[in-house]
């Protein structure tokens, strides 16, 4: 419930793939004013962020409904660019644009700039926004892959065997028997699974 109803997982970027799920919505949403758009994609996605796929998928859809609805666009191109270390999305318009200091000391409620803004914090992205009036409006996001690796490597595996291994010895009072080394192993093992579970249910 932290977002609105159109966080539910679009079917198209599951079975397609973000570049197919961006042109979808941008389409979609340009038709309706009959505003021309591009979208450009650049090197080769990776299957294993879905997280990072709908968030950014997610702000190109605020991005472009900002630039048809407000700023009364009528071009609106889109690039998607995969990098080794990173993935950029790009959504620029040349539309009235707006003052970005008003818009940020107004929180961004009204352009949804607060809503983009928590999103790439979601998946460690960094936002940039680029406008002013009569010179359209920038906005861009980059994440980095590096921490999204972090996390999807963390293992759970150690506490999965030494959480139950450890409730055996401690329950039959057979830590005297096993040593004291032995016993301290199975204690960090537990602590370790039960952070690495943290961050795995951190991208879920």
């Amino acid at each position: 419930a932290r977002y609105s109803i159109r966080d539910l997982r679009s079917p198209i970027l599951r079975s397609r793939g973000l570049a197919t799920a961006i042109r979808a919505v941008g389409e979609g949403l340009t038709s309706e004013r009959a505003v021309a758009f591009h979208l450009d994609v650049a090197g080769n996605p990776r299957e294993d962020l879905q997280r990072i796929d709908e968030h950014l998928l997610r702000i190109g859809q605020e991005a472009t409904t900002n630039a048809v609805r407000h700023g009364q666009a009528t071009t609106v191109e889109i690039e998607l660019r995969y990098q080794p270390e990173s993935v950029a999305l790009r959504v620029r318009d040349n539309g009235k644009g707006f003052d970005t200091d008003l818009a940020i000391a107004a929180d961004g409620i009204h352009w949804g700039l607060r809503t983009m803004r928590e999103r790439a914090e979601q998946i460690d992205g960094a936002l940039r926004i680029e406008s002013g009036e009569g010179r359209g409006t920038l906005i861009e996001v980059v994440v980095p892959f590096l921490q999204q690796d972090r996390r999807l490597h963390a293992s759970p595996t150690a506490g999965l065997w030494g959480a139950p291994v450890l409730g055996i010895v401690f329950g039959l009072g057979w830590a005297p028997c096993i040593g004291p080394t032995l016993a301290a192993v199975l204690a960090l093992s537990l602590d370790g699974g039960s952070a690495a579970r943290g961050a795995t249910l951190s991208v879920a």
